[in-house]
């Protein structure tokens, strides 16, 4: 890249029946401090009206990239087929249903460095009540081998995560097994503030 370019950053979502809150959640990803590289959708069969959704905000900006399954794949395929789709130098995963704040990629861009991922804390809605979510600064592999307590709304990757993840051909839930691969080598780097709505 040109030494005053800014660091490619790609985000990835998976969409099922999230027309209810997806209208909110792009605004917020276009809304970024940080120049988005491009967002990648894979639409895994929806029923509603998310398809409808997409295909709009894909018509008014170019970033952004729409594919459809053919056939319900579930959460972890459609994860593992999208995430290879990226060209990205970081990866910024997306759920359909939460709200980035707008500082969020321009923060993890800054402490992600080279470490494989960079999380942070998120901000749990619930009804009208905000609640933080759990520190993550005392996780061990040994903690996540129990049990999943990293979630991929609070992920940016490294591209070259995706040596260990892309051709993992067991269902396993994707946020997981990227947490379990971060940990194991001990390149992992917390972000102690909130920059989503969960």
């Amino acid at each position: 890249r040109e030494m005053n370019e800014p660091i490619k950053v790609s985000v990835v979502m998976c969409t099922y029946n999230g027309e209810k809150y997806l209208r909110e959640q792009l605004d917020s990803i276009i809304s970024q401090t940080y120049p988005i590289h491009e967002i990648i959708i894979q639409d895994d069969c929806s029923t509603d009206g998310a398809r409808e959704i997409l295909q709009e905000y894909a018509a008014e900006y170019p970033v952004i990239r729409i594919y459809r399954n053919e056939i319900n794949l579930g959460v972890c395929l459609n994860f593992q087929s999208v995430i290879r789709k990226v060209s990205g130098y970081y990866i910024a995963i997306s759920d359909q249903d939460d709200i980035w704040y707008p500082n969020k990629i321009e923060v993890y861009v800054q402490k992600i460095g080279k470490k494989l991922l960079a999380v942070s804390l998120s901000l749990r809605k619930e009804g009208d009540k905000m609640t933080l979510t759990d520190r993550n600064t005392n996780i061990s592999i040994e903690r996540l081998i129990f049990g999943n307590v990293v979630s991929g709304h609070q992920m940016m990757l490294h591209r070259d995560m995706l040596k260990y993840i892309q051709d993992v051909k067991v269902e396993i839930t994707p946020d997981y097994l990227i947490a379990l691969i971060a940990y194991y080598f001990g390149s992992v780097v917390f972000i102690d503030e909130p920059l989503q709505i969960w």
